[in-house]
């Protein structure tokens, strides 16, 4: 979907379990090109019984960025990572 304002957003519902979903929406700015700087807006919903979810930025865990989610009480914690293994 583009939006109006020079952001391109992207929403995928990810299957976890029959009739359970982790929704993934990510916005970065619509002039952002490969090889550059850009920021980006990511937002997951996830029920609680997941304990956490994680998106992989090069579609698979090895040798990618990461980016992970997880409640810590009434916060979220958010951190990022790359896999070598």
């Amino acid at each position: 979907m583009r939006l109006n304002f020079g952001i391109a957003c992207l929403l995928a519902a990810i299957a976890y379990k029959l009739g359970g979903t982790i929704t993934f929406r990510i916005a970065v700015p619509s002039n952002a090109s490969s090889g550059s700087s850009y920021d980006a807006v990511i937002q997951v919903v996830a029920p609680n019984e997941v304990g956490w979810a994680g998106l992989a930025w090069g579609g698979s865990m090895v040798n990618n960025p990461l980016t992970l989610s997880w409640q810590n009480g009434q916060n979220v914690v958010l951190s990022s990572r790359y896999t070598t293994h």
